[in-house]
């Protein structure tokens, strides 16, 4: 089976988003173990949706008992804009706008 690199990097990305937006505030290392994708290509999706103010970096997480590094716990950019959701029906059209937090 042969996949596309490009595809694999926009799947990647939508999961990251997704996941970003289910369970954040949440860190780069708990977003790799989760979906299963490597701690680089997390980090270089993340500082693609950084750059993108898709997602914010809200300050640090608690270190393990074993000490280290605290995490940077990154969640959806709550202030990025609002969705628009439009239904058309047969007699009907029903149209919602929600802002994105």
């Amino acid at each position: 089976m042969f996949i596309n690199k490009h595809t694999m990097r926009l799947n990647n990305e939508r999961s990251v988003i997704r996941h970003v937006i289910n369970y954040g505030p949440i860190s780069r290392s708990k977003i790799s173990r989760d979906l299963s994708i490597n701690k680089v290509t997390i980090s270089s999706i993340l500082e693609d949706l950084l750059s993108q103010q898709y997602v914010v970096e809200i300050g640090e997480g608690a270190s393990t008992k074993n000490g280290g590094r605290k995490p940077k716990l990154i969640e959806f950019n709550k202030s990025f804009g609002y969705f628009i959701n439009i239904e058309i029906g047969k007699d009907y059209v029903n149209i919602m706008s929600t802002w994105a937090n």
